[in-house]
């Protein structure tokens, strides 16, 4: 079979057995004189250009600015000539599939030189070493050789000095073989002729499952076949309860033991193609439990297309006659009871898996995205409420400018007949009338309902007199674990703990981005099946996507944190403490070229991060700039190209000064479609996309905000309970979590609405649509609501 411009070896003729040498070597440790990359059956390009559907060209520039340190942020939007137009979302599982591909060529390399050390490289070990794509394959093909492993049946009889005969019959160099010619009670393995067949039958079975051919005709195979997963309850859960209890604690981070959870479960069959990932991961973690036994079950099929590729593999070739028939037959039914079926279903598990784990961590990486990239509120002094019952309602009044204004607790009755008492009342009062407050932000945590009644209560008996307050529902996950951080200490050394978070509510609403970014995103818990995920890859993919964010948004280098710097592309806590260590002691940046004037920012930092930085005129004078400042710095354009953005501004009798208004805009749409895209290209010696991002900036001018065309909050001035609306009835909300199964609704009843995906009529929502829905269904004693989507807003 050829894939990806792979050639085919012979069958015929086997490779050659000339043993590598190892040497040692400075640059790599286990080096194998004559054995690197070029003996591997496959490319990484290759796979990556079948996996990703791309050009063999697009796949290899991807690589090598992979290589060469570029980010994501960076090759998204400054390579698109080079990667197809990629998005960030496919570029991340690229680089991802591009390092674990390289990891696994890496560890080829060493686990062959280890089996070098020990003598035991044959030509179809190497191959199988080299014919495998994953750790798993390798960890397969490593086992028999590993010191403290069990030897392997083929290996035992490989060193019975059988191997060679087998392998001989197996290609068809020989048609038979006297077993009474081999026995030799002296030697392990070959006192009987019974001994001597199994031995030839074990190399054969292990030859087979090994061949470079074989393994992608499974691969193949497995995906064709109708495999099926059946589930049951496990009959020893409850002699093993202590165990899941421990291992619940351990994998999960809480004392959810109840097997209740997983009883639709119990008697659960379906093909393995139609299986969900949210199914997956709840199995894998029942399983792991001891409340389910799962089994894959292999249609007879499969083993009908393995002889028929060995048939065509080996039996049709070279000398033949009934002996060798009946042993390679044999050696097949060994081979798929003992190996293939092993491996098939571990295959399987491992893909689905990975399936699962793959669309879990997305869809954590979209919600955090749509979560950081929430619009900014602001222009306004927001007092800001951290609900509470025994430790009282926690206040912050916040500055337009982010800046703490006043504090206080609150330590209301609840009485819902009352909405409070006239002590809280008038501490609200006299807060709001203070500083002039028109919005409350409320956090959606324990006592949230209550918090909210009260504040209801006063907006509608006219506790603000002039004030037009209306309030809205902040999400506060992670609020309490950052306000004990070392970043929230530092930044309030004097302040509560449980005041810092009262803070950070308000923040959030004033500028999402900025605040959420001293979080964790782990800790912002904007996903499911958080803990069945590996961490590693889930940190990484959380890490990347605030990167991307906080690049794609831009920040203004002169008034910027050093949290939000460390973020941007190309940049880390060192080079931004030395940015704003520069911009103390120099005063503001003049310019992004200023940059390269900070320790630690050379050529290459700058490259990466220059088109992610703003430097904004603080003049901010229309028409009459600083004769210094230059306009481009404050646009997404980057400094790469401003000789062709100066060319095109040039070229169509603009004002750069003029930048974003419309004049300006409506003179450069004219120019280029007149001139043409492509001929315009050409002209300046850029690309298409590259000529698109220029003008693209010029039109939206030096304020833009990528933020502004999100949907924001949902302001309120009345509240409406579950007990006042019935099925039926048509409300609106924000969608405020996404799930693989559907998406939670806040419609401004205290507890979210669940949308399931058969409820969605088709459309796909994300987190922040503004959404109009009817209620199907709702259940007073459970607090479950049940909702059918209208439209989007």
């Amino acid at each position: 079979m050829k894939r990806n411009g792979q050639t085919e070896e012979s069958d015929s003729k086997p490779p050659p057995t000339k043993k590598p040498k190892v040497v040692k070597s400075k640059d790599k440790e286990n080096h194998i004189d004559g054995l690197d990359d070029t003996d591997s059956l496959w490319r990484v390009e290759e796979e990556l250009q079948y996996n990703f559907s791309i050009g063999l060209d697009t796949s290899r520039n991807i690589c090598r600015l992979l290589d060469e340190g570029k980010t994501i942020p960076f090759i998204a939007r400054y390579r698109r000539e080079q990667t197809e137009g990629m998005e960030p979302d496919t570029l991340r599982h690229f680089k991802e599939s591009f390092e674990s591909y390289k990891t696994v060529k890496e560890k080829c390399i060493k686990n062959i030189s280890a089996v070098v050390k020990l003598g035991k490289l044959t030509p179809i070990v190497k191959r199988s070493f080299f014919a495998a794509k994953s750790l798993e394959e390798l960890e397969v093909a490593f086992t028999p050789f590993k010191t403290s492993a069990k030897t392997s049946l083929a290996e035992r009889a490989r060193t019975a000095g059988l191997g060679e005969h087998a392998e001989n019959l197996l290609t068809g160099r020989i048609s038979s073989i006297d077993p009474n010619s081999l026995i030799n009670s002296k030697i392990p393995g070959r006192e009987t002729v019974a001994d001597i067949e199994n031995g030839l039958q074990h190399v054969i079975a292990d030859a087979i499952v090994y061949d470079k051919d074989f393994v992608i005709f499974l691969r193949d195979t497995q995906k064709k076949a109708g495999l099926v997963m059946e589930v049951k309850e496990s009959k020893t859960k409850e002699n093993k309860k202590d165990a899941s209890t421990k291992d619940t604690k351990k994998k999960t981070g809480s004392n959810e033991t109840d097997s209740r959870k997983f009883e639709i479960y119990h008697d659960f069959s379906k093909p393995v193609k139609f299986l969900q990932s949210h199914q997956v991961l709840a199995i894998n973690r029942g399983e792991s439990l001891k409340f389910l036994t799962v089994k894959i079950n292999i249609p007879d099929w499969v083993l009908q297309q393995i002889e028929k590729q060995v048939k065509y593999q080996w039996l049709c070739k070279g000398s033949n006659s009934k002996y060798r028939t009946e042993l390679i037959s044999a050696s097949v039914k060994d081979a798929y009871k003992r190996l293939i079926t092993p491996k098939i279903i571990r295959n399987c598990r491992a893909e689905l898996t990975k399936m699962a784990e793959n669309e879990a961590i997305d869809n954590f990486a979209k919600n955090l995205q749509k979560l950081l990239l929430m619009p900014p509120y602001l222009g306004k002094t927001i007092l800001s409420i951290d609900p509470g019952f025994s430790h009282g309602c926690k206040i912050a009044v916040i500055s337009a400018n982010g800046d703490v204004l006043d504090t206080a607790i609150i330590r209301p009755r609840f009485n819902i007949e009352t909405g409070g008492d006239e002590r809280t009342f008038a501490q609200l009062q006299s807060l709001v009338l203070q500083y002039n407050i028109d919005t409350i932000a409320i956090g959606n945590g324990t006592a949230c309902r209550e918090t909210e009644n009260l504040v209801d209560k006063a907006i509608q008996t006219g506790l603000f007199k002039h004030m037009k307050v209306q309030y809205v529902i902040v999400d506060e996950r992670g609020a309490s674990i950052y306000s004990c951080t070392d970043i929230a200490k530092k930044e309030f050394p004097k302040l509560d703990t449980n005041l810092i978070s009262a803070v950070s509510l308000g923040r959030r609403l004033q500028d999402p981005l900025s605040e959420y970014v001293k979080i964790e995103p782990h800790h912002l818990g904007c996903g499911m099946y958080q803990h069945d995920v590996k961490q590693a890859r889930l940190k990484t993919a959380l890490d990347e996507t605030v990167v991307e964010c906080v690049s794609f948004v831009g920040v203004n280098l002169n008034s910027c944190s050093d949290l939000l710097l460390q973020r941007v592309a190309g940049l880390n806590a060192a080079r931004a403490k030395s940015i704003i260590d520069y911009r103390r002691e120099k005063g503001d940046f003049q310019s992004r070229s200023d940059l390269k004037k900070v320790k630690g920012i050379g050529e290459k930092v700058f490259e990466q991060c220059a088109g992610f930085v703003r430097v904004v005129n603080s003049s901010d004078k229309i028409g009459k700039p600083d004769k210094k400042y230059n306009p481009l710095d404050a646009t997404n354009i980057h400094p790469e190209s401003y000789a062709a953005a100066n060319k095109v501004i040039e070229k169509a009798n603009l004002d750069i000064s003029k930048i974003g208004t419309t004049g300006f805009k409506q003179m450069l749409q004219q120019y280029v479609v007149k001139r043409g895209v492509e001929n315009l290209a050409s002209e300046l010696k850029i690309g298409v996309p590259t000529l698109n991002l220029i003008v693209e900036s010029l039109e939206k001018g030096l304020g833009y905000d990528m933020r502004e065309s999100m949907d924001g909050p949902i302001f309120k001035s009345g509240m409406t309970r579950l007990e006042d609306i019935k099925v039926g009835d048509t409300l609106t909300g924000r969608v405020n979590n996404v799930t693989p199964f559907g998406a939670f609704v806040d419609i401004g009843l205290g507890k979210n609405g669940l949308l399931h995906n058969s409820k969605m009529r088709g459309a796909k929502v994300e987190l922040g649509n503004r959404v109009k829905v009817k209620l199907i269904n709702k259940d007073l004693n459970m607090g479950k609501i049940g909702l059918e989507l209208i439209q989007l807003l």
